[in-house]
């Protein structure tokens, strides 16, 4: 009201001020904050917010309340460490006082009820504002379903890979009597030996000692093959140790070698000297090579006419790893068939599954390595078997061949 004067009266004033854009931009605050909200509470992944200083959590949805099995309320009285399982726990603790985010984290919770879940988890970090300070936000997706199928599929890739081990060695039967029948046999007659000097008239106690000795010498032998063959078929869990290539191939080649006898192939070997050592599963690593020199005699011995070669050379490989060739004489490979042979189910064998190089590749593949396959010249095949090096100085490699060699002469000397 504006009041009167001497020259005019009193009278009515109004101002009006537009809101219009402001009201329109709290109600599209709104909406969009009912969206987030919304968006937020329904999504199939956990979401949750978390305290900076504390490590608490400040708000988390549905989806994430149900994996954990805690409800909102308990869990803004834990921290995210509280409820991460006690073996990932180090990790997280590394994580968070290197303050990484907008990193995937692969990591376990241990819910409410004891069960363990697994999760791919993405933090970031939302910036403060005039009326909120900065939180850490997290996006969590339950992965367990897929972790229990993978390791289902792990088991059945196992059980498989021993099936396949087994069945080598039901081929090698023969090879397998061979090479328990002989120190068996040895020991035979050096307890005839033995006995006979301790027969005489005058017993001859030195010659006798001899024949123990071979007798035990003989034994040991006879245990070793066997634990060679019980070590291919037991079900055991993978176990990465430094290997020397080269002694593995020798030792498959001990029990193959009544294979290539009865089969008239002639076996050549070109193993490169002071190769270094790799890290792998031995069982696994002698299934592979024992896969390939077996499919390699059954090839010559299915080819008439020609000579009946096996040939296996181990070096270096182009990546600075080390490298298994095995090149026979028999059938050439059909270029159109290369991808095949490594299919399962895959085999020109009539008797056969086609598992045996489908599991050698995942085998390699596994450590780090291939396996592949190419036609020999100027016939047969040539399977190609690569593993990375241990990651040490030729020296190291050298030092750890001799302490094996040493420890090897010793035990024989033992025994």
């Amino acid at each position: 009201m504006v009041p009167a004067m001497d020259s005019t009266p009193a009278f009515l004033a109004i101002m009006v001020i537009d809101i219009t854009e402001r009201k329109q931009a709290e109600a599209a605050l709104r909406a969009s904050e009912e969206r987030w909200r919304a968006m937020f509470e329904i999504a199939p992944v956990g979401i949750a917010t978390i305290d900076f200083e504390r490590r608490r959590y400040l708000t988390v949805n549905e989806s994430f309340q149900r994996m954990t099995g805690y409800t909102e309320e308990e869990l803004r009285d834990l921290t995210t460490l509280e409820i991460t399982h006690e073996d990932d726990r180090a990790a997280m603790q590394e994580r968070i006082a290197s303050g990484a985010v907008g990193v995937l984290q692969r990591k376990r919770y241990r819910r409410k009820d004891g069960e363990v879940v697994w999760a791919d988890v993405t933090s970031f970090v939302v910036p403060a504002t005039d009326s909120t300070p900065a939180f850490r936000g997290a996006v969590v997706v339950d992965i367990t379903d897929r972790k229990r199928a993978e390791a289902a599929l792990q088991q059945a890739q196992a059980d498989l890979a021993r099936l396949n081990r087994v069945m080598l060695l039901g081929e090698m039967t023969a090879s397998i009597a061979h090479e328990v029948n002989q120190p068996i046999a040895a020991t035979v007659t050096n307890a005839h030996a033995g006995l006979r000097r301790l027969g005489a008239q005058q017993p001859d106690l030195e010659e006798a000692r001899q024949a123990f000795g071979r007798i035990v010498r003989d034994g040991s032998r006879a245990g070793d093959v066997i634990d060679r063959i019980r070590a291919l078929v037991k079900k055991v869990p993978p176990r990465r140790e430094l290997l020397d290539l080269n002694e593995a191939i020798r030792e498959v080649i001990a029990l193959t070698q009544t294979d290539l006898q009865r089969n008239g192939v002639r076996l050549q070997t070109r193993l490169a000297g002071d190769l270094p050592l790799v890290p792998a599963d031995r069982v696994q690593l002698l299934q592979v090579i024992m896969n390939l020199i077996i499919n390699a005699i059954e090839a010559r011995a299915a080819a008439s006419g020609g000579r009946r070669e096996l040939t296996i050379v181990s070096g270096m490989d182009d990546t600075s790893g080390v490298s298994v060739e095995v090149q026979d004489t028999g059938p050439r490979l059909d270029p159109e068939e290369l991808d095949r042979l490594f299919q399962s189910f895959y085999t020109t064998k009539p008797d056969g599954i086609g598992m045996g190089l489908a599991i050698s590749r995942s085998i390699a593949e596994a450590h780090g390595g291939q396996l592949s396959a190419a036609p020999n010249q100027p016939h047969g095949a040539v399977f190609r078997f690569t593993l990375p090096a241990e990651e040490k100085s030729s020296e190291g490699a050298r030092s750890h061949r001799v302490d094996r060699l040493r420890s090897m002469v010793i035990g024989r000397e033992g025994g």
